[in-house]
């Protein structure tokens, strides 16, 4: 609700504003976008949050600079007991999103633990995944994320792009002129580039990809950018 009041406060103002513009010379597009703004202050005054609301892409980019806060998305998270009874009722939430259960107390424990301590007591309580693996996992998905890793003789680092990105626009996550001097991507996927121990075994078995400006990156891509001046 306080969330909800603060989106309101926020879309009243820019509604007054428009408004104000559209009296020293009203235009199409400023008259959608008053419409828009009505729309938006009525479902919030109905307890509405932005993000159910049906809105286009564009109207999704008139309102991404406002950053209301029931238009992000938004997931629940439950601190359940160490062991779960199966005959436990399942607490009902009026939430459509995603529900994640963790256990506090065991991730506080895991915390302590080395990488190999930390696998052997996921594996004796029936677990592979932590919580925080769990929790970072579906936020990637709710934020509809992909990650592609980059590799060379000083580092390897891993890259966060939009699902659906084309390659250029992964390399401009690197850099803003990557993208403009794009040239094609060397490309594998992770599990085969960590098998064959990096690119020389990769081109010598066949399995690296040349790419170009069409390619969509898929999560868990090795790539080496070719890029021009």
């Amino acid at each position: 609700m306080e969330l909800a009041l603060a989106d309101l406060d926020s879309a009243k103002k820019y509604l007054s504003n428009l408004k104000s513009k559209a009296k020293s010379g009203p235009t199409i597009a400023l008259e959608q976008e008053i419409k828009l703004f009505e729309r938006i202050i009525e479902a919030l005054n109905d307890g509405q949050a932005i993000r159910d609301l049906p809105l286009t892409y564009d109207e999704k980019k008139l309102i991404k600079t406002l950053n209301f806060l029931t238009g992000k998305p938004m997931m629940v998270v439950l601190n359940i007991d160490e062991v779960c009874d199966a005959k436990q009722p399942v607490p009902q939430l009026n939430f459509n999103g995603p529900i994640i259960e963790i256990s506090a107390k065991i991730e506080a424990e895991l915390a302590d633990l080395s990488s190999v301590e930390a696998k052997e007591f996921l594996i004796s309580i029936g677990q592979n995944q932590t919580g925080l693996d769990k929790l970072i996992l579906a936020c990637y998905k709710l934020l509809n994320l992909i990650t592609f890793l980059t590799s060379g003789p000083m580092e390897s680092r891993a890259w966060t792009v939009a699902r659906g990105a084309k390659a250029p626009q992964a390399a401009g996550v690197i850099h803003s002129d990557f993208e403009k001097g794009f040239i094609r991507a060397e490309v594998c996927d992770y599990n085969d580039f960590i098998s064959l121990g990096g690119w020389p075994k990769m081109k010598e078995s066949g399995k690296m990809r040349l790419e170009g400006k069409d390619y969509v990156m898929r999560d868990g891509d090795v790539v080496f950018f070719h890029v021009g001046n």
